[in-house]
């Protein structure tokens, strides 16, 4: 009877490690921290959870799935997605991850995703059409005193409007993602006004009135910023 009765809590435990597991690896649990979407091990952060609430319809017309691309093993395209929704951030040189290796320009859906290009197509084109805001994210690096450094969003009320209306679906994204890179150290140095511990002197002029020999698509940023922020950067 011992040996039945011990038999049966081995078996019992097995059954729930084995559970455990199964439900570790469809949730896509790896390592420290939850993740979603399988083989893809998103992030949940904005990027990582649009892309897993947005990309996984197999049924639907155009059909669309992260799990039929976790079937082909020899497929890279669970790593760049999660890179890029890792730090979907434009990085002061220019580099913008997921415009690099994920995003799509153009194109159209396969009608299946039986093959492994269809299926990375469909990922690909889904999270360009649904999630473009999510994943592309402008940031500036802002100095208050001397050499010390703060993200744009923790600049005070100023860094968190600017950040804020950048990024996300804000009012200047559209204007501002192209280009990122020629207008960060403007924005940073506006923030400055309301950074934390600030000893360096702002300077929101540009804002006000971006130079004239600035390119136009750049000038039309700065000015949307400046409308959405003013209030918050004086």
């Amino acid at each position: 009877m011992r040996r039945e009765v011990l038999a049966a809590v081995v078996l019992g435990a097995l059954a729930v490690s084995c559970t455990a597991f199964v439900a570790s690896e469809l949730s896509g649990y790896q390592g420290p921290g939850p993740t979603t979407g399988g083989c893809f091990a998103l992030p949940s952060n904005a990027c990582g959870s649009c892309i897993a609430q947005s990309c996984e319809n197999p049924n639907a017309s155009p059909p669309v799935s992260l799990q039929a691309v976790c079937g082909f093993s020899g497929s890279g395209l669970p790593y760049d997605v999660k890179q890029c929704a890792t730090d979907p951030s434009i990085s002061n040189s220019g580099y913008d991850t997921c415009a690099s290796s994920v995003f799509l320009d153009g194109g159209t859906y396969a009608n299946a995703i039986d093959t492994q290009g269809s299926a990375e197509n469909n990922v690909k084109k889904c999270i360009t059409d649904n999630c473009l805001d999510q994943c592309r994210v402008c940031n500036a690096t802002v100095y208050p005193c001397g050499s010390d450094t703060v993200d744009l969003g923790d600049a005070g009320t100023c860094g968190a409007c600017l950040y804020n209306a950048m990024n996300f679906g804000g009012a200047c994204q559209s204007a501002v993602i192209p280009v990122c890179t020629w207008i960060q150290d403007d924005v940073a140095s506006c923030a400055i006004i309301t950074a934390p511990a600030k000893c360096n002197a702002s300077d929101c002029s540009s804002l006000m009135s971006p130079p004239s020999n600035l390119d136009p698509k750049a000038q039309a940023a700065l000015n949307c910023l400046w409308t959405a922020c003013s209030a918050s950067c004086q």
